[in-house]
């Protein structure tokens, strides 16, 4: 499975693994400034499988969260990093707590920007819109973005360029997991010691009911609510993100040792 990636920045700053959402892709980064606002971190993005420039396997079953994990853990080796702090937004995110459960040291800290420990069934429905999927299958992503844009005009042009490019069976079959995600048990969250970001928009109810349910199960946890955000805009809030990203890395150790 080819997965691209962006390695930016000095090797010896503070490393950052910046992981995107459903249908976009690392350009969303770049488009929105993060890279350059944290351009005194070593930055890593990853084009998750199914997206951007990395690969497009056919069938639900090659994109399951371990899966998913598992490719952001194999770009850590092949950048030589141990461990690191991890961003993701929403299914960015729920890939997170995925690497959290299964590679645990691989993560100095965790930053949830509107992701859950666990899916709900309809919380795409409720994030996108009713119908979406028969939208995707008849008018393919010209038709989704432009009935998405009309549900919520909100949503900033780096997104919705990101998501017109998307192949729309891949995009079903990622929202197939999404469905059907089981998530993590609420044990492994507990028995967790790295220290957690959790951030959504207080207009977000997928994104405040996923966080607030993870913060009553992380030991190290913090909890940020961005007033006027919503789940679809809450990258929009870069300057808001990249201060609590910041604050949250001066309180933890720095570097990361190369794997050996």
């Amino acid at each position: 499975m080819k997965i691209a990636y962006s390695d930016t920045g000095t090797r010896e700053a503070d490393p950052l693994v910046l992981v995107h959402g459903l249908g976009l892709s690392s350009s969303i980064w770049q488009g929105l400034g993060y890279v350059r606002a944290l351009n005194d971190h070593r930055v890593i993005t990853v084009d998750l499988r199914g997206h951007g420039r990395s690969g497009k396997p056919d069938g639900p079953h090659r994109y399951d969260m371990a899966q998913l994990a598992d490719d952001v853990a194999a770009v850590l080796d092949e950048v030589g990093l141990e461990a690191v702090t991890y961003v993701g937004y929403s299914l960015g995110a729920r890939i997170g707590f995925s690497l959290l459960d299964r590679h645990p040291n691989r993560m100095h800290a965790f930053v949830s920007l509107a992701g859950a420990h666990r899916l709900r069934a309809g919380d795409a429905e409720e994030i996108f819109y009713p119908g979406y999927r028969d939208t995707i299958e008849h008018e393919g992503m010209a038709g989704f973005t432009a009935r998405w844009r009309a549900a919520r005009p909100d949503i900033d042009a780096p997104t919705t360029l990101a998501l017109s490019h998307n192949d729309p069976a891949v995009l079903l079959a990622l929202l197939d997991v999404i469905d059907t995600d089981p998530g993590i048990p609420d044990q492994r969250l507990i028995d967790t010691a790295s220290p957690a970001l959790l951030v959504t928009g207080d207009e977000d109810r997928v994104g405040v009911r996923g966080a607030l349910a993870a913060a009553r199960l992380l030991p190290n946890a913090t909890l940020v609510q961005l007033s006027g955000a919503g789940h679809t805009d809450i990258l929009s809030r870069r300057d808001d993100l990249v201060s609590l990203i910041t604050d949250l890395r001066r309180h933890e150790p720095t570097g990361a040792s190369p794997r050996r």
